[in-house]
């Protein structure tokens, strides 16, 4: 459930792609994004989004209420976002605001994949299975969420087998991703 992170070029802010459950809870944004969107934040990072309920419309606001220019913020829509009404004057406001907006890909997952690759890092936590057990109760099936997609397509193919194979993956120097502990911090 943590995020992996790669160096930005020296010439830009590193980017950020912020993701997470669909129903978080005040105090679960609170305790798993605030103090690392507090941290990106303080070092003049620049933030992805998508347009979704729950984690992106709760960390949009935050972005906001902590005064982070709106040229440091992008929220990406997909095609059939784009196309309907509503989501046209969301980009509408947005543009408005100074907030960039990018159309990409026809779902949902072509446009997280888009965000993947246009950050360095990510700033997500999915649900366990016990915390969804206890918010869908008897209505809980196993999946795999869109936030946890997101970490495993940043992680790469490399990490992915190495895991597979039940081996520590190390990164090359020179490579394009980092890892990073549980809690989302950068190793050394």
């Amino acid at each position: 459930m943590a995020s992996n992170s790669g160096p930005a070029p020296h010439n830009r802010p590193r980017t950020a792609f912020i993701s997470g459950p669909l129903e978080p809870t005040a105090t679960y944004f609170e305790e798993h994004y605030a103090p690392r969107l507090d941290a990106a934040i303080s070092q003049g990072h620049s933030f992805i989004l998508g347009p979704s309920r729950g984690v992106d419309t709760l960390a949009l606001g935050y972005l906001h209420q902590h005064h982070v220019p709106p040229s440091r913020v992008t929220v990406y829509l997909n095609e059939s976002e784009a196309a309907l009404p509503k989501w046209k004057r969301f980009a509408d406001e947005l543009h408005a605001r100074g907030v960039g907006v990018v159309v990409a890909g026809r779902g949902h997952t072509e446009r997280d994949a888009a965000m993947t690759a246009a950050s360095d890092y990510d700033i997500l936590r999915y649900q366990t299975e016990a915390e969804c057990r206890a918010l869908y109760g008897s209505k809980y099936r196993p999946r795999v969420s869109g936030t946890q997609l997101n970490e495993i397509r940043r992680k790469g193919p490399n990490q992915r087998a190495a895991e597979a194979r039940g081996k520590k993956w190390e990164q090359r120097p020179n490579a394009r991703y980092r890892k990073e502990a549980y809690s989302g911090h950068p190793l050394p």
